[in-house]
């Protein structure tokens, strides 16, 4: 055969199986997706997400009765009210934020509250080394560097390696020398954080922080039962759910393939080694989110636990 004709023939067998190969692969997924569907419509109440997840129609009460359950479990819990002038005020203080960032009117209270604790509670100020983890697209970092603080966005859908202010990576593998920051916090993310990912950021934050050094996640989600919600449109490798964690689909609009929600007891029995990295640990337990419902009607709001660490 010529070589020019044995080199087309060549590619285009090339390029055939390559195409059979994605076709497989993609009949392969889609008939997944189909059957976890048809599953989750057919699920009886014990494998929905909706029975397990008190944050869509959330008690004070409920969560003040978990609040307890973690004491017993060993766990330091500390009570906090939120201020809510001075959270009206630092929210009406980051238009960026309130205008532009969340665009959901029932969420947009929450996302911004889980800043304001952060902020709080990681006592950020001008000239701090700080990461915002699994940042996203968010303008949070930005607000940060327009006061003066050495922040940094970090999120696995970022191109690899640090890029100025933009690090993608893998919370549990940041490639920053240890002792190189003052703060991390992880809002809304921490629960999607699949397999041993949250024991492993723990463990990295550790690294990372100096001597004083604080970490704030929140919300952390803590229910009653420990389960992990995923959504049937998504695919999760089963490697990746907990050992004794109730997985139950996602009845809800959102798409989110993975959240993990901590009883009491898994809470210590996955992270409690973790924990012992930091020379202080607690869950802060707020306990007045019932007035910011007053102030912002309509808002959903569940950020009733959050975990301070200092190293």
């Amino acid at each position: 055969m010529h070589p020019i004709r044995h080199a087309k023939a060549l590619v285009r067998e090339r390029l055939t199986n390559v195409v059979r190969s994605e076709v497989r692969a993609e009949m392969r997924t889609t008939a997944t997706l189909a059957a976890q569907v048809v599953e989750a419509r057919q699920a009886g109440a014990s494998r929905l997400a909706s029975t397990y997840d008190h944050t869509k129609s959330p008690s004070d009460e409920f969560y003040g009765d978990l609040a307890e359950r973690l004491r017993g479990a060993g766990v330091h819990v500390q009570t906090k009210q939120v201020d809510v002038a001075r959270f009206s005020d630092w929210a009406e203080g980051h238009p960026g934020l309130w205008d532009c960032y969340y665009g959901d009117p029932a969420t947009r209270v929450e996302k911004l509250l889980e800043h304001f604790l952060s902020e709080e509670s990681t006592r950020l100020t001008a000239g701090m080394a700080y990461i915002d983890v699994a940042a996203a697209g968010g303008h949070w970092v930005s607000c940060l560097r327009g006061a003066g603080l050495n922040a940094l966005a970090l999120d696995l859908s970022y191109p690899q390696g640090v890029h100025g202010w933009r690090i993608g990576a893998d919370a549990q593998e940041i490639p920053l020398p240890s002792g190189s920051v003052d703060a991390v916090s992880a809002q809304c993310a921490f629960e999607c954080f699949q397999g041993g990912a949250d024991v492993g950021f723990m463990r990295e934050a550790a690294r990372l922080l100096r001597l004083g050094g604080r970490l704030a996640i929140v919300p952390l989600y803590v229910e009653d039962a420990h389960f992990i919600a995923t959504s049937p449109y998504t695919i999760v490798e089963p490697g990746c759910f907990d050992e004794g964690a109730a997985v139950v689909w996602r009845d809800d609009e959102y798409d989110e393939p993975f959240a993990r929600h901590y009883s009491p007891e898994a809470l210590v029995d996955r992270l409690g080694d973790a924990l012992g990295l930091f020379s202080e640990t607690r869950v802060v337990h707020m306990t007045n989110l019932e007035s910011l419902r007053e102030r912002w009607p309509g808002s959903r709001l569940y950020a009733y636990f959050m975990l301070e660490c200092r190293k």
